[in-house]
């Protein structure tokens, strides 16, 4: 229980370490001073951006709530190409079966960006623990699930170089019974 609890600090840590979307500026004067103070370092190259979610519902097994995180990095191919990967954790409790479970994995995408719209692609492999429906317990051990998503994405300019993202993906190899719930993935993030 312990390794769970410093894996949930180390990817808050992470998350939180969140930096840089590529923007241009609206001032062409503007554009050429950012680009000549803090677009030249060797990190200038580097995509971070994060997010929290959370929820609770009523689903096929009864009551759940769940938390995620997802610390993200990636690498700046051109203005227009972003490449990198995703760190996914999420935590289930499903409150009528007296059963909690923690999902993580990873998920390396490519963006291409259109002005303030994006496209993405993105592969996920996660590893998590199946439940038994009939029984209402959980199997031994964890299984890896795939997931192939494409979607559509708006990323909203805030204050200097930080933004809130709005992304939603479709999993094309979604197929039923799944450890997923649906093969909609929305989420919203924040890069700075």
């Amino acid at each position: 229980m312990k390794r769970y609890g410093l894996t949930l600090i180390v990817l808050l840590l992470a998350s939180g370490v969140a930096s840089a979307q590529f923007r241009v500026a609206a001032n062409p004067s503007r554009s050429q001073n950012q680009s000549n103070q803090g677009d030249q370092g060797p990190l200038s190259k580097f995509y971070f951006a994060g997010g929290l979610g959370g929820g609770t519902g009523t689903g096929a097994n009864g009551r759940y709530v769940f938390y995620s995180l997802f610390p993200i990095i990636g690498y700046k191919v051109n203005p227009q190409v972003i490449i990198g990967t995703g760190i996914t954790y999420q935590h289930y409790g499903y409150t009528d079966l007296n059963i909690s479970l923690n999902q993580y994995g990873i998920g390396p995408f490519f963006r291409y960006n259109f002005s303030q719209l994006f496209f993405q692609s993105e592969y996920d492999y996660i590893s998590s623990p199946t439940i038994n429906y009939a029984t209402g317990r959980l199997e031994n051990g964890h299984q890896f699930f795939s997931r192939l998503l494409f979607g559509v994405g708006y990323s909203q300019p805030l204050r200097g170089r930080s933004a809130i993202n709005a992304l939603i993906m479709y999993d094309v190899l979604y197929v039923q019974p799944s450890v997923f719930a649906s093969p909609i993935v929305a989420r919203v993030f924040f890069s700075f």
